[in-house]
C-alpha cells in the first residue's frame, strides 16, 4: 500500500488565532480595563501589552500618554525614537511630556529634537532643562525646534531667555492655561515683549523672573492663580495689574542673611488689595541664618 503523506501542522499566526476565537469567548473591554488598573509600573504596563493584540491595544494609549525622558541618557532617547518609527500612530498618543538634562545633554540633544515635532497631540510640555540653560548653542537648537512643533499646550514649563524662538512660540500659543517660567540664563540676545494678544486663556503663573514678568503686560492677561518668587526686590506692577483677578497667591521671598529687617507676610497688601483673594502661601528663605525670623509692622 502506498504511504500515505503527512501533512505538516501549520501554526496558526496571531491574526488567524484571533479569526477562529468565537467571539462570546473573547474578554469584553471592561475586563481589560480592570486588569490594567492593577498594573502600576511602566515595565509592568509594557509587558501587558506583550500578550496579546487585544492587550496591546488597551495598553498603549496608557504606556505613552506621559513619557520622561533625559537629554543626558541618548539610548533612552534613540529607544523612544525607534518605538515611534515602528509604529508611527504611537506618536499621536503622547499627551504629556517631562524633558530634563545633565551635564551630558549635549549627547542626546539632537534626537529629542527629531522627536519632538512627531508629537502632534501634545498638551503639556515641561522642559526641566537647567544645564542646556547654560548652553546657548543647546537651548537656542530646542527653542528653535519647539517653535515649529505644530502641537497646541495648555500647561508648559521652560527657562526664559531673550531668544525670540521662545517669544514666537508662545504668541501661538493660544490655548496655555498654566506657565512656569523659571529663571534663565541666556540674556545675550535683544529683549522682546510678547504680543497684546498672546496666551489670552493663562490662568495659572508661576514664574521667577523679573525680566518675564516685566515683559508680558499682566494687566491684559487672565491669570487668577499667581505663584511669584520675588528675589532680593520687588516691584509692585504686577500685583496691581492682577489685583481684581487673583483667587490664590504664593510668593516666595529670598532675604540674604544680613538683613537687618524682614516685612511682615501681609505688609505686601497695603498697597494693593486682592479683593478675591481665597488661598494665601508665604514662604521665606534666608540663608544663613544665626537668629530666628522676626515679622514687624512698620508705620
Amino acid at each position: 500500500m502506498p504511504k500515505k503523506k503527512r501533512s505538516k501542522k501549520q501554526v496558526p499566526t496571531q491574526s488567524t488565532r484571533d479569526a477562529v476565537i468565537p467571539q462570546e469567548w473573547r474578554l469584553p473591554a471592561e475586563l481589560f480595563t480592570m486588569i490594567l488598573k492593577e498594573v502600576n509600573s511602566p515595565l509592568a504596563l509594557a509587558n501587558a501589552g506583550c500578550v496579546c493584540h487585544a492587550f496591546r491595544t488597551e495598553v498603549e494609549p496608557r504606556l505613552y500618554r506621559e513619557i520622561h525622558v533625559s537629554l543626558g541618557v541618548p539610548r533612552q532617547l534613540r529607544s523612544l525614537q525607534c518605538a515611534l518609527a515602528s509604529s508611527p500612530h504611537r506618536a499621536s498618543l503622547v499627551h504629556i511630556l517631562r524633558v530634563d538634562d545633565d551635564r551630558h545633554a549635549k549627547s542626546g540633544c539632537a534626537t529629542f529634537n527629531k522627536i519632538l515635532p512627531e508629537l502632534v497631540n501634545l498638551t503639556d510640555l515641561q522642559l526641566n532643562v537647567e544645564y542646556c540653560c547654560t548652553q546657548p548653542t543647546l537651548y537656542n537648537s530646542i527653542l528653535c525646534t519647539l517653535n515649529k512643533c505644530p502641537f497646541s499646550l495648555t500647561s508648559f514649563a521652560c527657562h526664559t531667555t531673550h531668544n525670540k524662538e521662545l517669544k514666537q512660540f508662545l504668541d501661538k500659543q493660544t490655548q496655555i492655561e498654566s506657565l512656569v517660567a523659571r529663571h534663565g540664563h541666556i540674556l545675550d540676545m535683544v529683549e522682546w515683549v510678547l504680543s497684546n494678544d498672546a496666551l489670552p486663556n493663562l490662568r495659572w503663573l508661576h514664574t521667577y523672573d523679573s525680566f518675564f514678568v516685566r515683559n508680558m503686560q499682566a494687566d491684559r492677561r487672565k491669570i487668577a492663580h499667581l505663584d511669584w518668587s520675588l528675589g532680593h526686590t520687588y516691584s509692585g506692577s504686577m500685583i496691581h495689574a492682577l489685583s481684581d483677578q487673583i483667587v490664590e497667591f504664593a510668593y516666595r521671598r529670598t532675604f540674604v542673611c544680613s538683613s537687618d529687617y524682614i516685612s511682615h507676610p501681609t505688609a505686601l497688601f497695603r498697597d494693593h488689595e486682592l479683593p478675591h483673594l481665597k488661598h494665601l502661601k508665604v514662604v521665606d528663605q534666608i540663608e544663613e541664618v544665626s537668629n530666628p525670623v522676626i515679622y514687624q509692622f512698620h508705620d
